[in-house]
């Protein structure tokens, strides 16, 4: 997804395949240009091009920010719950629900289902979907 949009800003930018190589490199994908400072200069692209009216773009940035960066921070930065309670109720589970702790001031247990990735998945595809359909008018003469 991240590729995707580095993909799209780069594309709005840049004319040539050399400039936007060079933008990705030495700006774009970089450790100071964060997911969310990502998604905010594309809401602003999308807007700008008329790609997305302000509603729909700002839909999409929370989309990217609330739902696929949080659901991917679980993943990365908690820790699965494995106790022996848990695995036997994994078994008996239709959804195969897996449970992540979460530490932040106090314990929280996160549930991450069969239905969330499915979510993450079609979610992720419409919003690649609807980057690839919108290519920056720069891309077409290259």
């Amino acid at each position: 997804m991240e590729q995707r949009i580095d993909a799209y800003i780069g594309e709005y930018f840049c004319n040539s395949r050399e400039k936007r190589n060079e933008l990705l490199e030495v700006i774009i994908s970089t450790k100071h240009l964060t997911f969310q400072a990502k998604a905010e200069i594309l809401q602003c692209l999308l807007e700008r091009n008329g790609h997305a009216t302000k509603g729909e773009a700002k839909k999409v940035y929370n989309h990217l920010v609330n739902t696929i960066a949080a659901k991917r921070n679980v993943l990365a930065h908690c820790s699965l719950h494995i106790s022996v309670s848990v695995l036997k109720d994994f078994k008996n589970d239709k959804e195969k629900t897996v449970f992540f702790l979460k530490y932040l001031n106090t314990k929280k247990v996160v549930p991450f289902g069969k239905k969330e990735v499915v979510a993450m998945i079609e979610l992720t595809g419409s919003i690649s979907g609807l980057l690839l359909l919108t290519k920056s008018p720069h891309y077409k003469n290259l």
